[in-house]
């Protein structure tokens, strides 16, 4: 992706989560901030920190789950209202799911009340593993298949995110991933190859909801879950 496209999509994505957060924080910015604090401007923070702490893992980019706020208690209220936390960890997994980033776990938001703060706020990030909620699921003859990660690795081997016992299958067979842009999937040079709609495919292939998936001769339906 060039520079330009990518700043662009950075600037959407931004705009997004402040409507976002906007409508879902209506009267409550009042009740957690005594100053100038915003929500947005909190959530625009914790996402440039796990855009900068972003690794490469064996099925992309894998970002942090696990957010650390610590605001000065001139800044704070005495209460911060469980709502508010649970927007701006949707606000963090709708940018992985944008980015296309894998994540360990759930995102989980922690604020703090840091009397060796004066001004401004300190965001830590950290990886946590934990259940993740399908957003799919593949169906073939042989069982169904949730797809939990962002990220997932595909083929026979135990150690695969979606683990497929058919001896026509290799060890690791394809990456799925979901981004901004849809549902992709990529061969990752297995013995059998991969197809989509019956089609062998030789690079990065969207899937729309509905196809079926080939690995090898073993086909599975893709489903995406509300």
């Amino acid at each position: 992706m060039s520079l330009v496209a990518d700043t662009l999509m950075h600037v959407n994505l931004v705009r997004h989560i402040e409507k976002r957060l906007e409508n879902a924080m209506e009267g409550l910015a009042g009740k957690m901030f005594k100053g100038p604090l915003h929500p947005v401007e909190l959530a625009s923070r914790m996402i440039r920190e796990a855009d900068l702490a972003v690794t490469e893992g064996p099925t992309g980019p894998e970002a942090p789950n696990a957010f650390e706020v610590r605001i000065p208690p001139a800044l704070l209220t005495d209460d911060v209202p469980g709502k508010y936390l649970q927007e701006l960890a949707k606000a963090a997994e709708d940018t992985a799911v944008e980015r296309g980033w894998r994540l360990a776990g759930p995102v989980r938001v922690t604020i703090i009340e840091d009397p060796a703060l004066t001004s401004g706020i300190s965001c830590t990030v950290s990886t946590v593993e934990g259940p993740i909620q399908a957003w799919g699921r593949l169906t073939g003859s042989d069982g169904q298949f949730g797809l939990h990660h962002n990220r997932l690795l595909v083929g026979r081997s135990d150690v695969a995110d979606v683990s497929i016992s058919q001896s026509s299958v290799s060890r690791s067979h394809a990456r799925f991933w979901r981004d901004g842009a849809g549902v992709w999937v990529q061969d990752l040079n297995s013995s059998n190859g991969t197809s989509v709609n019956g089609t062998p495919i030789s690079a990065t292939t969207l899937v729309p909801d509905g196809s079926v998936v080939s690995f090898g001769p073993s086909a599975y339906t893709l489903r995406l879950l509300a």
